[in-house]
C-alpha cells in the first residue's frame, strides 16, 4: 500500500515536470504557493510513503515471527524475533535499528552506518523527519549558493538526484524548492525497493521477501 501510493506520487511528479515548458518555468519560479501545493506535496507525499514502506516492511517480518506464521525458517530465528517483539528495546529502536537488530538475529553481520544500502536509506529517513517533524525555519533568497552555508540535508542529498527543474536556476534555497520534484521522488522509491531487495537477500528468506518485490518485478 505504502509503496503503491510512493510510486504513483512519482508519478505525478515526473508528469508535471516533464509537462511544463522552459517558457513557463520563469513564470511557475515565482510563484511558490502554486508549486507547493501540486509538485512539491506529491514529492512530499512519496518519501513519506517510501520511508512508512520500510518501516511497514520490518515490523510485519518481527510480528510474523511473533505470530508464528513464518515458513521455511530455522525456528532459532524465530525464536529470537519472538522474544525481540516482547521487549521495550524495539519499541525505542529507529526503523534502520529494528534492521540492524534481525540481521544480528540471523548470524549476519550489520550493515556499515557509512556505506549504502544503509546510508542512502539513513539520508531518505532523515528527509522524511525533516519533512514531518522539523520546526519552519526561513532561508533569505540569494545570488548563489556561496552566499550561506549548506545545511544538512543540502549537503546529504544534493548529488543524489536531479533538482527541481522548476527551480533549479533560482535562486532559491535547496530545500524545499530545489530538493523536492520529480528527481527527489524517484529517488525516494528507488532507495526503498533497492533496501527491501538486499536486505532480504542477505538473510535468505526469499519466500517471504516475494510478498514485497514480486509487485514490482524486482530481481530476487
Amino acid at each position: 500500500m505504502h509503496l503503491t501510493a510512493a510510486e504513483q506520487n512519482a508519478k505525478s511528479c515526473i508528469e508535471i515536470e516533464k509537462g511544463i515548458s522552459e517558457k513557463d518555468i520563469e513564470i511557475l519560479s515565482k510563484n511558490t504557493a502554486m508549486l507547493r501545493d501540486n509538485i512539491q506535496g506529491f514529492s512530499s507525499s512519496c518519501v513519506i510513503n517510501s520511508v512508512a514502506f520500510l518501516e511497514s516492511v520490518i515490523n510485519e517480518l518481527i510480528e510474523d515471527a511473533s505470530d508464528n506464521i513464518l515458513d521455511n525458517i530455522d525456528v532459532k530465528y524465530i525464536e529470537k524475533m519472538r522474544a525481540l517483539f516482547d521487549t521495550e528495546i524495539l519499541e525505542k529502536a529507529s526503523i534502520l535499528d529494528k534492521y540492524q537488530m534481525v540481521l544480528i538475529i540471523f548470524d549476519k553481520e550489520p550493515f556499515i552506518k557509512g556505506n549504502n544500502p544503509y546510508q542512502d536509506t539513513a539520508s531518505l529517513i532523515y528527509l522524511r523527519n525533516r519533512l514531518v517533524h522539523s520546526k519552519i525555519t526561513w532561508q533569505p533568497l540569494v545570488k548563489n549558493d556561496k552566499e550561506f552555508e549548506k545545511d544538512k540535508i543540502q549537503k546529504l542529498l544534493e548529488n543524489k538526484f536531479k533538482d527541481n527543474r522548476i527551480f533549479k536556476d533560482t535562486n532559491f534555497p535547496y530545500f524545499p524548492e530545489k530538493c523536492l520534484g520529480a528527481g527527489c521522488s524517484e529517488w525516494s522509491v528507488h532507495i526503498a525497493k533497492q533496501f527491501i531487495t538486499n536486505y532480504f537477500n542477505i538473510i535468505g528468506i526469499s519466500d517471504y521477501q516475494s510478498r514485497f518485490t514480486d509487485v514490482w518485478g524486482v530481481k530476487k
